[in-house]
Protein backbone atom coordinates (compact mmCIF):
# COMPACT_ATOMS: atom_id res chain seq x y z
CA UNK A 1 0.00 0.00 0.00
CA UNK A 2 1.34 3.41 -0.98
CA UNK A 3 0.24 6.95 -0.16
CA UNK A 4 2.50 9.00 -2.43
CA UNK A 5 2.04 12.75 -2.22
CA UNK A 6 2.84 14.65 -5.42
CA UNK A 7 5.79 17.04 -5.27
CA UNK A 8 5.61 18.10 -8.91
CA UNK A 9 8.92 16.58 -9.95
CA UNK A 10 9.30 12.95 -9.02
CA UNK A 11 7.50 9.82 -10.21
CA UNK A 12 7.03 6.77 -8.01
CA UNK A 13 7.68 3.58 -9.97
CA UNK A 14 7.09 0.02 -8.72
CA UNK A 15 8.23 -2.96 -10.77
CA UNK A 16 7.16 -6.52 -10.06
CA UNK A 17 7.37 -9.66 -12.21
CA UNK A 18 7.22 -7.86 -15.57
CA UNK A 19 4.59 -5.34 -14.49
CA UNK A 20 5.23 -1.65 -13.81
CA UNK A 21 3.14 0.90 -11.94
CA UNK A 22 3.91 4.63 -12.07
CA UNK A 23 2.30 7.64 -10.47
CA UNK A 24 2.95 11.32 -9.85
CA UNK A 25 0.70 11.12 -6.79
CA UNK A 26 -1.84 8.56 -5.58
CA UNK A 27 -2.97 6.36 -2.71
CA UNK A 28 -3.02 2.82 -4.07
CA UNK A 29 -2.21 -0.83 -3.42
CA UNK A 30 -0.32 -3.43 -5.44
CA UNK A 31 -0.95 -7.08 -4.61
CA UNK A 32 1.12 -9.84 -6.22
CA UNK A 33 0.15 -13.47 -5.70
CA UNK A 34 2.81 -14.83 -8.04
CA UNK A 35 0.18 -15.63 -10.68
CA UNK A 36 -1.66 -12.29 -10.63
CA UNK A 37 -0.80 -8.66 -9.99
CA UNK A 38 -3.67 -6.38 -8.96
CA UNK A 39 -3.54 -2.57 -8.70
CA UNK A 40 -6.30 -0.77 -6.77
CA UNK A 41 -6.37 3.03 -6.51
CA UNK A 42 -8.15 4.94 -3.74
CA UNK A 43 -7.06 8.49 -4.70
CA UNK A 44 -5.34 9.85 -7.80
CA UNK A 45 -4.35 7.61 -10.70
CA UNK A 46 -1.72 5.01 -11.50
CA UNK A 47 -0.33 3.91 -14.88
CA UNK A 48 -0.22 0.10 -14.89
CA UNK A 49 1.77 -1.63 -17.64
CA UNK A 50 2.28 -5.34 -18.34
CA UNK A 51 2.84 -7.38 -21.52
CA UNK A 52 3.27 -4.21 -23.64
CA UNK A 53 -0.14 -2.78 -22.68
CA UNK A 54 -0.80 0.14 -20.35
CA UNK A 55 -4.00 1.17 -18.59
CA UNK A 56 -4.70 4.11 -16.29
CA UNK A 57 -6.20 2.95 -13.00
CA UNK A 58 -8.19 5.92 -11.73
CA UNK A 59 -9.61 6.74 -8.33
CA UNK A 60 -11.81 3.92 -7.03
CA UNK A 61 -10.73 1.44 -9.71
CA UNK A 62 -8.90 -1.90 -9.87
CA UNK A 63 -7.03 -3.56 -12.77
CA UNK A 64 -5.54 -7.05 -12.83
CA UNK A 65 -2.77 -8.68 -14.88
CA UNK A 66 -2.26 -12.43 -14.86
CA UNK A 67 1.35 -13.55 -15.31
CA UNK A 68 2.52 -12.82 -18.86
CA UNK A 69 -0.77 -11.14 -19.84
CA UNK A 70 -1.74 -7.46 -20.22
CA UNK A 71 -3.80 -5.73 -17.54
CA UNK A 72 -7.57 -5.83 -17.67
CA UNK A 73 -9.56 -2.67 -18.24
CA UNK A 74 -9.97 -0.86 -14.90
CA UNK A 75 -13.24 -1.59 -13.10
CA UNK A 76 -14.81 -0.02 -10.01
CA UNK A 77 -13.38 -1.42 -6.78
CA UNK A 78 -15.95 -3.00 -4.45
CA UNK A 79 -16.84 -0.51 -1.70
CA UNK A 80 -16.67 -3.28 0.87
CA UNK A 81 -14.67 -6.49 0.68
CA UNK A 82 -16.32 -9.18 -1.39
CA UNK A 83 -17.68 -11.78 0.99
CA UNK A 84 -15.53 -14.89 1.04
CA UNK A 85 -17.61 -17.76 -0.30
CA UNK A 86 -16.44 -21.21 0.72
CA UNK A 87 -17.61 -24.69 -0.14
CA UNK A 88 -16.33 -27.47 2.04
CA UNK A 89 -16.42 -31.10 0.92
CA UNK A 90 -16.02 -33.96 3.35
CA UNK A 91 -13.09 -36.21 2.75
CA UNK A 92 -14.05 -39.68 1.63
CA UNK A 93 -13.40 -42.22 4.39
CA UNK A 94 -10.31 -43.75 2.75
CA UNK A 95 -8.72 -40.28 2.48
CA UNK A 96 -9.84 -39.06 5.89
CA UNK A 97 -6.59 -39.84 7.68
CA UNK A 98 -4.48 -37.84 5.21
CA UNK A 99 -6.90 -35.07 4.13
CA UNK A 100 -8.34 -32.55 6.59
CA UNK A 101 -10.91 -31.19 4.13
CA UNK A 102 -11.46 -29.97 0.59
CA UNK A 103 -12.17 -26.24 0.30
CA UNK A 104 -13.25 -24.25 -2.75
CA UNK A 105 -14.59 -20.75 -3.06
CA UNK A 106 -14.73 -17.41 -4.81
CA UNK A 107 -12.98 -14.15 -3.93
CA UNK A 108 -12.66 -10.82 -5.72
CA UNK A 109 -10.54 -11.17 -8.87
CA UNK A 110 -6.88 -10.45 -8.13
CA UNK A 111 -7.16 -11.44 -4.46
CA UNK A 112 -4.64 -13.52 -2.57
CA UNK A 113 -5.81 -16.79 -0.94
CA UNK A 114 -3.86 -18.65 1.76
CA UNK A 115 -4.80 -21.90 3.49
CA UNK A 116 -2.80 -22.35 6.67
CA UNK A 117 -0.33 -19.84 5.21
CA UNK A 118 0.12 -21.74 1.92
CA UNK A 119 -0.79 -19.79 -1.25
CA UNK A 120 -3.69 -21.20 -3.27
CA UNK A 121 -4.01 -19.95 -6.86
CA UNK A 122 -7.28 -18.31 -7.92
CA UNK A 123 -8.35 -18.11 -11.56
CA UNK A 124 -9.22 -14.91 -13.45
CA UNK A 125 -12.73 -14.90 -11.92
CA UNK A 126 -11.44 -15.45 -8.37
CA UNK A 127 -12.35 -19.16 -8.10
CA UNK A 128 -10.04 -21.43 -6.11
CA UNK A 129 -9.97 -24.99 -4.77
CA UNK A 130 -7.57 -27.05 -2.67
CA UNK A 131 -7.26 -30.21 -0.61
CA UNK A 132 -5.83 -29.48 2.81
CA UNK A 133 -3.66 -32.25 4.26
CA UNK A 134 -4.25 -33.49 7.80
CA UNK A 135 -0.80 -32.58 9.06
CA UNK A 136 -0.28 -32.96 11.98
CA UNK A 137 -2.55 -36.03 12.36
CA UNK A 138 -4.56 -34.38 15.17
CA UNK A 139 -5.30 -31.26 13.06
CA UNK A 140 -8.80 -29.93 13.82
CA UNK A 141 -9.24 -26.99 11.38
CA UNK A 142 -7.72 -25.04 8.50
CA UNK A 143 -7.39 -21.24 8.46
CA UNK A 144 -8.46 -19.70 5.14
CA UNK A 145 -7.21 -16.11 4.71
CA UNK A 146 -7.82 -13.74 1.82
CA UNK A 147 -6.56 -10.28 0.93
CA UNK A 148 -8.20 -8.22 -1.82
CA UNK A 149 -6.34 -5.74 -4.08
CA UNK A 150 -6.95 -2.89 -1.60
CA UNK A 151 -5.34 -4.93 1.17
CA UNK A 152 -8.56 -5.75 3.04
CA UNK A 153 -8.26 -9.10 4.79
CA UNK A 154 -10.73 -11.80 5.83
CA UNK A 155 -10.15 -15.08 7.64
CA UNK A 156 -12.32 -18.13 8.21
CA UNK A 157 -11.64 -21.28 10.19
CA UNK A 158 -12.91 -24.41 8.46
CA UNK A 159 -13.14 -27.57 10.59
CA UNK A 160 -11.57 -30.78 9.37
CA UNK A 161 -13.87 -33.63 8.45
CA UNK A 162 -14.31 -35.45 11.73
CA UNK A 163 -15.54 -38.72 10.26
CA UNK A 164 -13.24 -41.47 11.45
CA UNK A 165 -13.38 -44.42 9.05
CA UNK A 166 -11.87 -46.86 11.54
CA UNK A 167 -14.12 -49.10 13.61
CA UNK A 168 -13.23 -48.73 17.27
CA UNK A 169 -15.95 -50.89 18.87
CA UNK A 170 -18.21 -53.41 17.28
CA UNK A 171 -20.66 -55.53 19.16
CA UNK A 172 -22.91 -58.25 17.79
CA UNK A 173 -25.72 -59.56 19.88
CA UNK A 174 -26.94 -63.01 18.86
CA UNK A 175 -30.57 -63.87 19.39
CA UNK A 176 -30.77 -67.42 20.70
CA UNK A 177 -34.15 -67.93 19.00
CA UNK A 178 -32.64 -67.38 15.53
CA UNK A 179 -32.05 -70.53 13.42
Amino acid sequence: AVDYKPDGERVLKIENEGAVTETHGARFSVLSTGATIAVATELGSVNFKAADREVVVGEGQTAIARKGEPPTAPEPTAAVPVELLLKVASAIPADNERICTRVSGVVAAGSEVLMDGVPVPADAEGRFAAEVPRDPPDKKAVLVATRDPLGREQTRSVPCDLTDPRIHKLGIQWDEASP
